[in-house]
């Protein structure tokens, strides 16, 4: 049994990823970023929480048959560590049951890890042994005590049995949580699980049982898990009243009864005894029943006992000589009692453990003792084997597709392409891919539009039109050929509404509405000079005709009467646009206009634009003004003056940048360069299709 300690180790900052309810915004991110080391292997996701001393290490370790997590009877856990388990397949032994003990017995130190089929394979991450993991987490317990953030660390392990039946597609992960009622903590460990919850595919809720649920906090934690079931995702979850290490003890039967009458008042009738009994016959003759992995069970175990006899019952003879001796003394005293354990030898106490776990049907009897056998069947069903699989595949590709969006691990054909693998793996329809997408793409175009449409900023559009490249390459992999033809005709669209806008803009715009948020001219004689007839900024001009008030600039003709107050906008919209800012994005926008690809489909909007650019260029760039031009005196002229090469370039008067690069997306001519290239690498294709489209558009006219 063994585990990587060279994981990755990553700062969660919960609050980044949470909504106000407390789901993940965007999980998609989470599930691609599992699978992007092999993204063959699809994790099972089973956490383990639970609040402080509860034993969810305890429970860890005796699932995995060995001591990886720190137990202790204070809160240790202070990091989430996730273990990713790769177990050995001999046979169809039951999940740590009889078989695989019988065959450890057997056999004893006769097994070779080559006789073994591993399941999942390790990613290549380097192995060493449960006891150098013990000790890594141990250590990161220390360091991390006063950390104020959640630090995942993922740990890759191998283990001897087998805990539940795995595709060869899928691998089980473990995620130890600490407590989510530390102190000191902030909240931060509650904030994680809640803001996971949708990642996770089954819950592990450890409670201990002989206390009771006589707190509001115990209440509170039952009622948690409850409400993320509803709001975030309704997973299998197994609550476990831990610590039942006296199955016959009256007082404690009686605190686990009143626990599990609790579990029922709050999750319902599937915490019943009846219910767990059902479970356990579906598994026991392997009936698969959706409904039986609805809601929450409630099964009390001795997590405590069920580790000792799981790691002794994998050991052979010779290796109960190296055994943890606070294990052999659980053992032994359990078996012979505390009094007469203390006076036995060491040889004679291993001979006692020996003799304990040589018959099948003792050792068989002492683990049921645990009751964490029917705790292990109950996991084995809720998220092994395929008809579990696949239902849990199915609620991960449900949640991907509800919080579906581009994001840093990828864009939005990322996500559809993701989907689609998983879709394929558990032969789930794909026919509902395609209108997730357009669902997806049109609310992004729609922020993309009204971005570009309030704030004269096109960088929204050309990551649109990279999503339907994409989506367009993507339809042609997986032979979506009418998906194809549709993200054809939206690059088309997305470009003439790009077209349509800045046309529609400049209707709606006056020299007027933007000289009246712009600049105020008025009329001062300051300098007065008969040479001095140019427009001067600040110190760099006459150094005389000047003043400034706040943040606003007086400039000043210094044989004209005609001053210009020029006045920042607090934001730059299309009515505060300059003429020059017209005329650069004008040329910006018409750039890749003169391409064949470019003019034979949008020729109309071509001519519309130049026309509006010759016009501005005669009446605003021109090196003459006069007033033959048609230019007002009292403002028009004034505004020449004072943008001419000579004069003041400020921010009021000139808002808009060309960007030296056709392929900056803040380029207003960006996407109209995408379409013209992408048209040209598939104009055989786009060429057929729109041949055909017009003959079925004409013969059905016909008919």
């Amino acid at each position: 049994m063994t585990g990587s300690g060279k994981a990755a180790t990553v700062d969660q900052d919960p609050s980044a990823t949470t909504k106000d309810n407390g789901t993940v915004q965007n999980p998609y991110q989470l599930l691609l970023d599992r699978s992007k080391e092999n993204d063959q292997i699809i994790d099972i996701r089973v956490a383990v929480i639970g609040n402080v001393c509860a034993g969810k290490s305890t429970v860890l370790n005796a699932i995995l048959g060995d001591k990886f997590s720190e137990v202790s009877m204070k809160r240790t856990t202070a990091g989430v560590n996730l273990f990713r388990i790769s177990q050995a397949v001999e046979g169809n032994e039951e999940p740590g049951g009889q078989d695989m003990k019988q065959r450890v017995l057997d056999k004893e130190d006769t097994i070779s890890e080559n006789e073994m089929d591993w399941s999942v394979v390790t990613d290549g991450q380097p192995i060493k042994s449960a006891e150098s993991t013990h000790t890594e987490i141990s250590s990161d317990n220390r360091t991390l005590r006063s950390s104020t953030k959640v630090v995942e660390k993922v740990f890759d392990i191998q283990v001897d049995d087998t805990i539940c039946k795995m595709r060869k597609d899928t691998r089980l992960v473990l995620i130890d949580v600490p407590g989510i009622n530390e102190a000191d903590s902030s909240r931060k460990f509650k904030d994680y699980v809640r803001s996971h919850w949708t990642t996770f595919d089954c819950v592990c809720l450890v409670m201990d049982a002989v206390q009771g649920v006589n707190t509001e906090e115990q209440v509170e934690l039952l009622k948690f898990v409850k409400k993320n079931n509803e709001e975030g995702k309704d997973i299998p979850t197994i609550i476990i009243g831990n610590k039942m290490d006296d199955p016959e003890h009256k007082q404690k039967l009686e605190l686990v009864r009143e626990t599990r009458q609790k579990t029922i008042e709050i999750f319902g009738e599937t915490c019943s005894e009846d219910f767990l009994a059902r479970i356990l016959e579906a598994g026991s003759k392997d009936i698969d029943d959706a409904g039986l992995r609805s809601g929450a069970v409630f099964v009390p175990v001795s997590a405590a006992y069920a580790f000792v006899y799981r790691k002794a019952g994998s050991l052979t003879v010779e290796s109960l000589q190296k055994l943890d001796k606070d294990i052999l003394d659980d053992i032994g005293q359990v078996e012979v009692g505390i009094k007469k354990w203390r006076k036995l030898s060491d040889s004679k106490k291993c001979q006692v453990v020996r003799d304990a776990i040589s018959d099948p049907s003792e050792y068989h009897e002492s683990l049921a003792r645990t009751n964490f056998h029917n705790f292990l069947s109950v996991l084995a069903y809720y998220v092994g084997g395929d008809d579990a699989q696949r239902g849990l595949l199915a609620k991960q590709i449900d949640v991907v597709l509800r919080f579906l969006a581009p994001n840093e691990s990828g864009s939005l054909v990322d996500a559809i392409h993701y989907i689609y693998k998983r879709c394929q793996a558990i032969g789930r329809s794909t026919d509902d891919l395609p209108t997730n997408f357009w669902r997806v793409y049109l609310t992004l175009k729609e922020d993309a539009m009204k971005k570009a449409g309030e704030e004269v900023d096109a960088s929204g559009l050309p990551p649109l039109f990279a999503e339907l490249q994409a989506y367009y390459e993507l339809a042609t992999t997986v032979g979506w050929d009418i998906e194809k033809d549709k993200a054809i005709k939206e690059m088309k669209k997305l470009l003439k509404i790009q077209l349509w806008l800045v046309l529609n803009k400049w209707k709606k715009w006056s020299f007027e509405t933007f000289q009246s948020q712009s600049y105020v001219p008025e009329s001062k004689k300051f300098c007065g000079g008969d040479n001095n007839d140019e427009c001067y900024n600040g110190s760099s001009g006459c150094g005389r005709g000047y003043y400034t008030s706040g943040d606003n600039i007086y400039f000043v003709c210094g044989r004209q009467t005609n001053a210009m107050i020029c006045k920042k906008p607090t934001k730059v919209d299309w009515t505060n646009l300059s003429p020059h800012d017209w005329i650069v994005l004008l040329s910006s926008i018409l750039l890749p206009s003169n391409e064949v690809e470019f003019y034979e489909y949008f020729g109309q909007e071509k001519t519309s634009l130049e026309a509006i650019l010759l016009k501005l260029r005669i009446r605003y760039d021109s090196e003459i003004v006069s007033i033959e031009n048609g230019l007002n005196l009292t403002n028009e002229k004034i505004y020449t003056q004072a943008i001419r090469p000579k004069g003041s370039k400020n921010d009021a008067l000139l808002k808009v940048k060309m960007p030296s690069e056709l392929s900056d997306p803040s380029h207003w001519g960006c996407i109209g360069w995408k379409y013209t290239k992408f048209y040209r690498s598939h104009k055989k294709y786009i060429t057929t299709r729109t041949v055909t489209f017009h003959a079925i558009h004409s013969y059905q006219h016909q008919n």
